[in-house]
This record gives C-alpha cells, sequence and structure tokens, in this order.
C-alpha cells in the first residue's frame, strides 16, 4: 500500500463552485491510498501482471503476467464466491496485450509475430464458446498499423492504439461481416503531436475518457503536462482535457463495477476508490 500526498489547500477546495460538473471536480480527499487488487492471486509478488479488462458484470476479467515486456502471458480469472478462479487463456501462448468486451464474450488482443523473416504486430478477436474460447480470428482492417491496447465498446466499437500513420488514439466501427471499418483518428486533443497516447478507457456513453500519456519530449513537458493518466470530456468542438488525474505514471485504466480505478503500477494491479482521485465515472 502506497500513499500520495495531493498537496491542494483546503481553501481552495472549498472555492470549487457547488455547480461544476460532477467529472470535473478536484479530488474531496487531501490523500490518495491505493494497493494491489487481489493479492496472492492475481496480483502475485514474484511477478509483473499487466493490461487488465473487465466485463460489465464483474464476474470475467482478462490480464497478462509478464517478465519480458514484449512477451505476455494471458490469463482469464472468473468469479468463484468472493475471490476469483484464475487460469492461463487458451486462446495464444504469448501477446503483447488484451481487453475483454463488455459482456466477457470475446476478447480483443495483439501479438507480435515472424512473417517472411520478419516481426510483424497482429491484432485478433476471440469468441467464447460454451466450454471455453474459439480459434483468434485476425482482423485484417488493423494489420500494419501496429495496433492495440484495445477498448471494446458495447455496440462493438472498437476503440485502440495504433502508430500509423501517427502515433495515438483511433477508433473503428463493425463492418457487418465479422471485421472492422478503416481505422479513423479520433482526435487531435487526445493524442497531442509528440507525444504517445495510448491504452485508451471510454466511457460507456462515450462522453469521457481516460488515457495514458507518455513520450513527452523534455521541452514540450511545461506545457503537454508529466507522463500519466489523463480525463477527458466531450464538447460540442470535440475532446477537451479536464486534467492529469493524481496517479503515478502507469496504465491499464479500467473502471469496476463497484467503483474503484484498476491501473498498472509497480509490477502489480492497483485500486483506488474513483472518488479518491476525482473521478466520476
Amino acid at each position: 500500500m502506497r500513499t500520495l500526498t495531493h498537496a491542494i489547500p483546503l481553501l481552495l477546495a472549498l472555492l470549487v463552485p457547488l455547480t461544476a460538473a460532477a467529472q470535473d471536480d478536484p479530488p474531496a480527499v487531501a490523500d490518495t491510498t491505493w494497493q494491489a487488487f487481489a493479492p496472492g492471486v492475481i496480483s502475485l509478488p514474484a511477478i509483473r501482471e499487466t493490461s487488465p479488462s473487465v466485463s460489465a458484470d464483474g464476474q470475467t476479467m482478462g490480464f497478462a503476467r509478464t517478465t519480458n515486456w514484449r512477451d505476455k502471458v494471458p490469463y482469464i480469472a472468473t468469479r468463484s464466491g468472493d475471490g476469483w478462479s484464475v487460469v492461463k487463456a487458451p486462446f495464444a501462448d504469448t501477446l503483447y496485450n488484451l481487453a475483454l468486451a463488455p459482456d466477457g464474450q470475446s476478447a480483443f488482443f495483439k501479438a507480435y509475430e515472424m512473417q517472411d523473416g520478419e516481426e510483424v504486430s497482429r491484432a485478433y478477436r476471440v469468441a467464447r464458446t460454451a466450454d471455453g474460447w474459439g480459434a483468434p480470428q485476425d482482423l485484417p482492417s488493423l494489420a500494419g498499423i501496429n495496433a492495440g491496447y484495445f477498448c471494446p465498446m458495447v455496440d462493438g466499437t472498437l476503440y485502440f492504439y495504433a502508430s500509423s500513420p501517427k502515433r495515438g488514439i483511433y477508433v473503428a466501427e463493425p463492418d457487418g461481416n465479422g471485421g472492422y471499418s478503416t481505422p479513423q483518428w479520433l482526435s487531435d486533443a487526445v493524442s497531442p503531436e509528440g507525444t504517445t497516447s495510448f491504452d485508451v478507457l471510454m466511457h460507456p456513453d462515450e462522453d469521457r475518457l481516460i488515457i495514458t500519456r507518455a513520450g513527452i519530449p523534455d521541452d514540450r513537458a511545461d506545457a503537454l503536462g508529466p507522463r500519466g493518466f489523463y480525463l477527458y470530456r466531450r464538447i460540442a468542438a470535440g475532446w477537451q482535457e479536464v486534467r492529469r488525474l493524481d496517479l503515478p505514471y502507469g496504465w491499464g485504466a479500467t473502471v469496476l463495477p463497484d467503483g474503484r480505478f484498476l491501473f498498472v503500477d509497480a509490477g502489480d494491479l492497483q485500486v483506488v476508490p474513483t472518488g479518491a482521485i476525482g473521478v466520476n465515472w
């Protein structure tokens, strides 16, 4: 367990207008505390966990364990009483990242593979079956752009990071044939030029999102802010940055059904109440 001191004077907190939108409110407490998620079951002390996602009902969780960030071993955890039952995912020996769909009945993942003597990034979708998981389905429209860090939505819309034609967050719609349309750039505001904005978490209403911002040049740190989690809201003109969350640099932003914010930090999956970091989800 760690404690993060949030140095906002009490006087300033009292001056926040009562009419301010809840999602824009500053954290309501002076100290933010987070802790490892399901220690000894999901977050193990001797290995790093990453790439978490949870179904909307909170009954299924996908994540990966790794000693090598390039090749991670995927796992599926299901609720078992008050705890979790964890098994290795059968659809890939290793992958780079993965994400469950909100209904828990499919998963998307990115893997690096050798093709004609060269390493390439491939994107897949795999469906849950009555007795496990089916065979992964290649997603051709996401080939060649280094797509990954997926955020699937209830209607099938897919938000994700890609590095080509430029680095940042994209969106693609189901094409009706089991695949996806040509990816479209989401926003210059969400993915500022010169940074790497990745691992987007889109709210089910698609009116707010959280991304991890990294890759910030030293000479632009003052203008773009330090790397970390950033909250955005949708406005008439597109997307507007609200603020950086008062958390350490991390990724894998996920909001659990019980109102806790789940993220990756210090080799474990960590949780903190959303109210403690001023996030209304």
